[in-house]
């Protein structure tokens, strides 16, 4: 019979895996799930509501609500822009997504875009020209500047 430094060695267990166990000094097996309820609770939330703490001191996972004008569309936090701007300030239309697996970004209706890389040499005048390239690229400023 092989020792348990024998045995091949798994990467991952998977819920329903068995597990050797000895209990009370008979040996048993459990399951990975079994084994594990105890230590992590299960957790249930709601389509449409995020998982954070909203509670001051110690304790679990409270399930925090996004508020009007957001919802969570594929993983993604969504803003309403049309339901949140008052009437004085400037227009904004459709939606505004934030996310990890959203890279691009635009701002007060500029095509969103990659992060910019600033470059030039502090020194001279080129780091300040590609500095307010990107932010006007990006829609943060209009680039009245002369050269």
């Amino acid at each position: 019979m092989p020792t348990l430094e024998q045995l091949a060695q798994v990467v991952a267990a998977n819920p329903p895996d068995l597990v050797l166990l000895d209990q009370n000094g008979e040996t048993c097996v459990v399951s990975v799930e079994t084994l594990l309820e105890p230590v992590q609770p299960r957790l249930t939330l709601a389509s449409g509501v995020l998982l954070g703490r909203v509670s001051i001191g110690p304790g679990g996972p409270e399930p925090v609500g996004v508020g009007s004008h957001l919802a969570i569309q594929n993983g993604q936090l969504v803003l309403d822009a049309d339901g949140l701007a008052p009437l004085d300030s400037p227009a904004f239309t459709g939606t505004l997504s934030l996310g990890v697996t959203s890279s691009r970004l635009g701002f007060f209706g500029a095509a969103a875009g990659t992060q910019p890389v600033v470059t030039g040499s502090r020194a001279g005048n080129s780091a300040l020209a590609s500095l307010l390239s990107a932010l006007a690229g990006l829609g943060l400023i209009t680039d009245g500047s002369t050269t």
